[in-house]
């Protein structure tokens, strides 16, 4: 266990990656029911919707439960972008820094002859 967790965190972990999805998906359980009565009603014309408080349910469930699932992976998205991103960063932070020694050498001549001549003085 490392410093930065603390040893409750894997099951948090898993807490988070199994109530998170099953409260995206009864949210979105909710939302259809809502959504499939008014149509219904609508296509009617007589009836009236009866379940438009699903909708007022299942819409902070969806919210809850896709923070939670992206909480409960977090950690794995982090290590699968990093994994992605630092061979590329590596690239380019080579390629800048073949591409500026030149430079470098430039300012430190100017630099060390100024240095020379401020002391010759």
């Amino acid at each position: 266990m490392s410093r930065l967790q603390t040893s409750q965190h894997q099951a948090v972990r898993t807490i988070l990656r199994i109530a998170g999805p099953t409260s995206l998906l009864i949210g979105i359980g909710f939302i259809i029911a809502s959504l499939i009565d008014f149509f219904v009603a609508f296509g009617d014309m007589h009836d009236e919707p009866t379940l438009f408080w699903c909708f007022f349910v299942g819409s902070p469930l969806v919210f809850v439960g896709f923070a939670m699932t992206a909480l409960g992976f977090l950690g794995s998205l982090s290590r699968y972008v990093a994994a992605e991103q630092t061979p590329v960063i590596v690239d380019a932070t080579h390629d800048v820094a073949q591409g500026t020694q030149e430079a470098v050498r430039t300012v430190a001549k100017a630099a060390a002859e100024g240095w020379k001549s401020g002391l010759g003085r």
